[in-house]
């Protein structure tokens, strides 16, 4: 008899190529094929009170209003809740939304020893607003969710610092299920090449100022002779039309917009490094392709991504996002010190395979554990 898991996320994922999407959808496929899981995916708690599933996977608590009216139809109706958190601290890339609505991005250093002020100020107007603070709100999804599925033990550790949640109470119902990459698209894919240039910087990430691809411009626009590739959905149109003047301004610098995912493959094949000096991540899944496809690959420190689970320290090529000239030194860096030498081995360690077998694993200890109370 086939196990039957709901999968749970935001309404506004429904037709979306970002990172939790595609480590939802990707789990689901890989799940369904390897150990014959029947998953449906919801986007209301109408659908999951609905469903005879025993267990709800939900994913995100960015969107915490949602994710906790998923939680309350699956505890409603009987079902175990298994929650893929998919967070990092906020601090950064709240304060640098918050410079973007008011133009003030160029500042972004001199706010820096602000960002937890500015964090704190975005919080109370939540209260204002809904009547409960965002971190009130991730806490009490952590608390009732019967099972903790961190992308790395760093990330517990977050959840832990920034939600003043006890640390061992939260190890004793976690389970790290890590993000992964899709090894048949790596090998397999052929297609045609979409940028009339090799060797080049990529970036792959949504156009929003967490992303940080002026900076990337910026640290790289003397070198008009190393060519630039960004892709990405359009989150910010603001922000997208700055990079694009930036970007024509300089030259050499292709700007392509969304891409289906498997395209994206074509290319990571034919760039030399792949940056994403983001000011959040958790661990950024482009970066794990981009490593997985043998890219030399540029990341932020361990403030903004987790380092140790994804064995950046070793892989990766680590900047500043903050400071353009550490994110230019990073770059060059990665074109005469090759670190990724071995990216078999991170696709074989780092991949869906693995993913859907630590999260079947997951399930499994799940129900036993509530069949046993």
């Amino acid at each position: 008899m086939q196990t039957k898991v709901i999968f749970a996320n935001r309404r506004g994922s429904v037709n979306s190529s970002v990172g939790d999407v595609v480590q939802m959808l990707k789990t689901k496929e890989y799940l369904e094929n390897m150990f014959g899981y029947d998953v449906t995916v919801a986007y209301s708690g109408k659908q999951i009170s609905q469903s005879d599933a025993r267990i709800v996977h939900i994913f995100n608590i960015q969107t915490i209003d949602e994710t906790l009216c998923f939680i309350e139809a699956a505890k409603h109706s009987g079902k175990l809740v298994a929650l893929s958190p998919i967070y990092w601290d906020l601090s950064h890339a709240n304060m640098i939304a918050v410079l973007h609505k008011y133009r003030l991005l160029q500042y972004a250093r001199i706010f820096k020893p602000f960002r937890s002020l500015l964090a704190t100020m975005q919080d109370t107007k939540q209260i204002i607003m809904r009547g409960s603070s965002l971190t009130a709100k991730r806490r009490r999804s952590i608390m009732a969710a019967d099972l903790i599925l961190p992308n790395s033990h760093e990330e517990m550790d977050i959840l832990a610092k920034v939600l003043s949640l006890d640390i061992n109470h939260l190890r004793r119902k976690t389970r790290v299920v890590p993000n992964g990459i899709d090894r048949t698209l790596i090998n397999d894919y052929s297609g045609h090449a979409l940028v009339d240039a090799t060797d080049y910087v990529l970036c792959v990430g949504s156009y929003h100022p967490i992303k940080n691809q002026l900076c990337l411009i910026k640290a790289l626009y003397d070198r008009k002779d190393i060519p630039i590739v960004l892709v990405g959905p359009i989150v910010s149109r603001r922000y997208f039309d700055a990079v694009s003047r930036l970007g024509e301004a300089r030259g050499n610098v292709y700007i392509l917009g969304q891409l289906e995912h498997a395209r994206v493959y074509s290319l990571y094949k034919r760039a030399k490094v792949h940056v994403l000096a983001s000011f959040r991540e958790s661990p950024g899944l482009a970066t794990l392709e981009a490593l997985a496809s043998g890219c030399e690959v540029v990341v932020s420190g361990p403030e903004y991504c987790p380092h140790r689970y994804y064995e950046y320290d070793r892989y990766a090529h680590i900047c500043d996002p903050y400071n353009v000239r550490s994110i230019r030194h990073a770059i060059l860096e990665s074109y005469e010190n090759r670190k990724n030498k071995d990216s078999v081995r991170y696709q074989q360690k780092h991949c869906y395979e693995v993913v859907a077998d630590e999260t079947s694993k997951a399930y499994r200890y799940l129900l036993s554990t509530c069949s046993s109370q």
